[in-house]
């Protein structure tokens, strides 16, 4: 159900969504932390992108954007695949 928020291009939706999954890790039982806290990982690996640019560069070309420099520079980077 929070999936969405990582997928959100707003960075108020992004900070929602990490405080909520940082509540189910806060909440988890002992054996589900662990995968809990992987998912507000990524979450935060996702926040991340949206601070940094803005929106999810992977993005642009689908949706007829352009590439700022930075954007493309991040784009080349090896394993840069995340956030698409």
């Amino acid at each position: 159900a929070l999936m969405p928020y990582q997928h959100s291009e707003s960075l108020e939706c992004q900070q929602e969504g990490l405080e909520a999954y940082q509540q189910q890790v806060d909440n988890a039982p002992e054996a589900w932390r662990e995968i809990m806290q992987n998912y507000a990982d990524f979450a935060k690996q996702h926040r991340q992108i949206i601070q940094q640019f803005g929106r999810f560069p992977h993005r642009n070309a689908a949706l007829g954007r352009e590439n700022t420099p930075e954007e493309a520079a991040y784009l080349a980077l090896e394993g840069s695949r995340f956030g698409q």
